[in-house]
């Protein structure tokens, strides 16, 4: 069976980047939180020596809760810049369409600038959030190809779904 998808480029590109970056921000999770209980750790511990208020504790504490900061800022940094350049993308498309075609060989994506025949060992999972199929090759979400329930004929997404589940493990 063969699923094809022509798209221009839409609100539906905005969209699926949108849930990519919450993803990505949600994996990140436990190294913010170790981040913050370490600074806040340390900071207490510091606080309560008799040598003072100013001790290796305070400053690793200190250090440690800058890096969380840093890590939120970097974050929400690159997101917003992610964000607005793919909106720009998006008003200068002049009418330009991409054709994804999955099959049981594997996904062809094609526009005016590219054509690419990957195969499923080039991904090495995918995800289904919010009624998005995200196919990932290697270890980033970022550069998955994003497939939308909307994009599809009624009821074929759930059969894309068990296909592309018969080839890739689960994103973790």
């Amino acid at each position: 069976m063969e699923f094809k998808i022509i798209r221009g480029f839409s609100d539906h590109l905005l969209l699926a980047n949108q849930l990519k970056w919450r993803l990505l921000i949600r994996k990140q999770y436990p190294l913010f939180a170790l981040n913050l209980a370490l600074a806040l750790i340390l900071l207490f511990l510091g606080m309560t020596q008799a040598s003072g208020i100013w001790n290796i504790f305070t400053t690793g504490g200190l250090l440690f809760f800058v890096f969380a900061l840093r890590f939120v800022y970097h974050t929400m940094l690159s997101k917003g810049k992610f964000l607005d350049s793919l909106k720009k993308n998006l008003l200068n498309n002049d009418g330009r369409t991409t054709e994804i075609s999955i099959s049981d060989a594997g996904v062809t994506y094609q526009d005016q600038d590219a054509h690419s025949d990957l195969k499923w060992s080039f991904f090495s999972s995918f995800k289904v959030h919010e009624n998005y199929l995200f196919l990932i090759s290697g270890e980033s979400l970022m550069g998955a190809i994003s497939l939308g329930e909307n994009e599809l004929p009624t009821g074929d997404f759930e059969k894309l779904c068990v296909l592309v589940s018969s080839k890739l493990p689960a994103w973790k």
